[in-house]
């Protein structure tokens, strides 16, 4: 599960949950789309941009913006680096 919002600052914050058992229930609150398990990532994409839509319309920056995108980019190349060579591997 993929949890994404915005902190007190402004700052974008994402969390991945992953499980074997059990389940985990989010509150509606936290949900900016209407929840359907069948949507599955889409729903996490209209999420992002029901979030975002309010800075084009708005005029200000969008948040996470591309340089946040390219981050996260070369975050998962970084981890994909580390799973082939079973080593740690910098994040360039």
């Amino acid at each position: 599960m993929l949890l994404h919002g915005f902190l007190d600052g402004g700052a974008t914050a994402s969390v991945a949950v992953y499980g074997e058992s059990g389940s985990l229930a989010v509150p509606d609150a936290y949900r900016t789309v209407p929840f359907d398990p069948a949507a599955g990532p889409v729903a996490n994409v209209a999420a992002l941009y029901r979030e975002i839509a309010p800075a084009f319309t708005g005029g200000r920056p969008a948040s996470p913006d591309f340089h946040a995108a390219a981050r996260h980019h070369r975050v998962l190349a970084a981890i994909e680096r580390a799973a082939e060579s079973g080593g740690t591997e910098p994040v360039s």
